[in-house]
């Protein structure tokens, strides 16, 4: 099993414009609600490939219930844990004239210690020996105590880890133990 953790999940519309033009009104081709957040991203991926792995997601207000709502649609396996704060929303507009897209993101919503412990808690109550922890993409207000949750739960030795991430989050763990760093 692979628990990919997306600790910056995106809930992500699309809209198709004939041609866009700053100031003008436009109406919206076909529009689309997407889940998106590297982890989420990953499974999908695995799903496809037949790969067993669960989403651990955290999500907050109408945005995250939109996102698990889209999940469940998709019979997605994960694990949410709900936050006080709500999951951080994105445009994607697609002007057909041009061909060009273009994308709006949302502010990032920092994830809790708490929070992260929690996640950490549902994968280490869920995992079996071998089971890869895949820490994917950003993770807002990264800390030194998500480092130690991290590093207690990888010290136990049910879990393999694997990193995809960048800034604060890959400084800290570059030294850990991984299967894979990206």
């Amino acid at each position: 099993m692979v628990f990919t953790l997306t600790c910056n999940l995106l809930a992500q519309s699309s809209a198709k414009f004939g041609a866009v033009e700053h100031g003008g009104t436009y109406r919206i081709k076909n529009p689309l609600f997407s889940v998106g957040g590297k982890g989420v991203n990953v499974s999908r991926e695995l799903n496809k490939l037949g790969v067993k792995n669960r989403a651990v997601i955290f999500c907050g207000g109408e945005s995250g219930g939109a996102c698990m709502d889209s999940l469940r649609g998709e019979n997605f396996d994960f694990f949410a844990v709900e936050t006080d704060k709500p999951t951080r929303a994105g445009l994607v507009v697609f002007d057909e004239s041009r061909n060009l897209e273009t994308t709006f993101l949302g502010e990032d919503i920092p994830v809790g210690d708490g929070d992260f412990s929690r996640a950490l808690e549902g994968i280490e109550s869920s995992a079996e020996e071998g089971d890869i922890l895949a820490l994917c993409g950003s993770c807002p207000g990264w800390s030194r105590a998500k480092k130690s949750a991290l590093e207690g739960l990888l010290s136990r030795g049910r879990l393999r880890l694997v990193l995809d991430t960048y800034g604060e989050p890959l400084a800290d763990l570059f030294p850990v133990k991984s299967e894979i760093l990206k």
